[in-house]
C-alpha cells in the first residue's frame, strides 16, 4: 500500500494535489516527513505551531545536524526509525517547555529499503478531552482518591502523559523497578478512562505456573484437558470484557501464551483452550515488566512483534532512589 502511494503521488492531478495539501495542512495533529537519509522534506501547519519552527526553517536540512544539545531538537523518532528500521513512539520536551508525543513509521521501496519516515505528533500539553469540564481538578480527585501522591518531578511528567493518553484506547507498557508504582499507575490510567466503569483485572504473570497461565487468560472448554472443570470456564481476557486488563511481569509470559496474546492484539479474538469458535474481545490492555523487554527480544525470550504492539505509549517510571522528594 504504501509503495503503491508513493509511486502514484507524483501523477495526481491539480485538484486532488491541492486536496492533499489542504488536508497535511489541517489536520489537528503535527506530520513531519524525511526521507531515508534523515532530511527534512514536510512538516505541517501543526507541527509548525508546535515546534516554533517553519516548514521553510527544516525542509531539506538533515535531522542528523539538528537534535542534541542546544540544537533544534532534544530527540528524534525519526533518527530511530533508521536506525532500529521500525516504529518508533516516544517523548520529546521542546525548548518552549511543550510536551510531545511522537509516532514515527517507517515507509520501505521495494529493496527493502527506508525510503520515508512519516512522523505524527500529538502535543500531551494542550490536549484536552471535551468530556473533562476541569480537567486539573478532576485529575488532582483522581489522584487523591487513589492516594497517589507524588512530589517527584521526574514521576509528575509520567503521570502528566499516562492521565493524558488514559481516555485513548492506546496499548501501555509500564517499565520501572519493582514497587516504583507500575500497577497502582495502571489502575489510576483506568479510573481516568472511558472504560472506569468496568472490570479492571490484574494477572501478575509471574505468580502463576507456565502450565496453568493460559487457561487463567484464555479460559477453556468442558472437557478440554485432564482435571480440567467439567462445566468449562472463561478466563481473565473474558472478565475483563469491556474494562482493562493489566498484564504485570509481562516478562515471564512463556512464548507459546505470548503468541496468542499477539493475536488478541491483532485480531480482537482469541480461542479458548479446547474451543473452536472464536470468542470477540474489547479489552485494553496495560502491561508492565521490571525487566528490559528489548533485551529479552534480542536474546530471543520475548516476542519482538509482542514487544512492538504493547509498546505504543511507553512510561517509565523513575527509581524510588530518584525520588528523594
Amino acid at each position: 500500500m504504501h509503495k503503491t502511494m508513493t509511486k502514484t503521488g507524483d501523477r495526481l492531478p491539480p485538484l486532488d494535489r491541492e486536496l492533499l495539501e489542504l488536508t497535511f495542512d489541517h489536520v489537528a495533529n503535527g506530520i513531519y516527513l524525511v526521507d531515508g537519509q534523515g532530511v527534512t522534506l514536510r512538516v505541517n501547519r501543526a507541527f509548525e505551531e508546535m515546534s516554533g519552527f517553519t516548514n521553510e526553517q527544516l525542509v531539506g536540512r538533515s535531522l542528523y545536524d539538528m537534535v542534541g544539545p542546544g540544537r533544534e531538537f532534544s530527540g528524534s523518532a525519526s533518527l530511530l526509525v533508521l536506525e532500529k528500521k521500525r516504529p518508533v513512539t516516544a517523548t520529546y520536551s521542546t525548548s518552549t517547555n511543550r510536551k510531545l508525543l511522537v509516532k514515527g513509521v517507517p515507509v520501505f521501496n521495494e529493496q527493502g529499503n527506508i525510503r520515508y519516515v512519516v512522523n505524527t505528533i500529538w502535543d500531551l500539553t494542550v490536549v484536552s478531552y471535551s468530556r473533562e469540564i476541569d480537567a486539573d481538578t478532576a485529575r488532582s480527585n483522581l489522584l487523591e482518591e487513589e492516594d497517589f501522591v507524588t512530589c517527584s518531578p521526574a514521576m509528575r511528567q509520567v503521570l502528566d502523559v499516562a492521565l493524558r493518553v488514559a481516555p485513548s484506547d492506546s496499548t501501555l507498557l509500564l517499565s520501572g523497578e519493582s514497587g516504583v508504582g507500575k500497577s497502582l499507575l495502571a489502575r489510576l490510567i483506568h479510573r481516568a478512562s472511558d472504560r472506569r466503569g468496568k472490570p479492571f483485572v490484574h494477572l501478575n504473570c509471574g505468580a502463576i505456573p507456565e502450565t496453568l497461565i493460559e487457561a487463567e487468560l484464555f479460559g477453556f472448554e468442558p472437557g478440554s484437558f485432564t482435571g480440567a472443570d467439567r462445566r468449562g470456564r472463561k478466563g481473565l481476557i473474558a472478565e475483563a470484557e469491556g474494562g482493562t486488563l493489566f498484564l504485570d511481569e509481562i516478562s515471564e509470559l512463556p512464548l507459546h501464551t505470548q503468541s496468542k496474546l499477539l493475536g488478541v492484539l491483532q485480531e480482537r479474538s482469541y480461542f479458548r483452550i479446547g474451543g473452536r469458535t472464536p470468542q470477540k474481545v474489547d479489552v485494553r490492555i496495560i502491561a508492565a515488566s521490571n525487566r528490559n523487554l528489548e533485551r529479552l527480544v534480542r536474546d530471543g525470550d520475548f516476542r519482538e512483534d509482542l514487544f512492538y504492539r504493547l509498546n505504543v505509549v511507553p512510561l517509565t517510571l523513575p527509581a524510588l532512589r530518584q525520588r528523594r522528594e
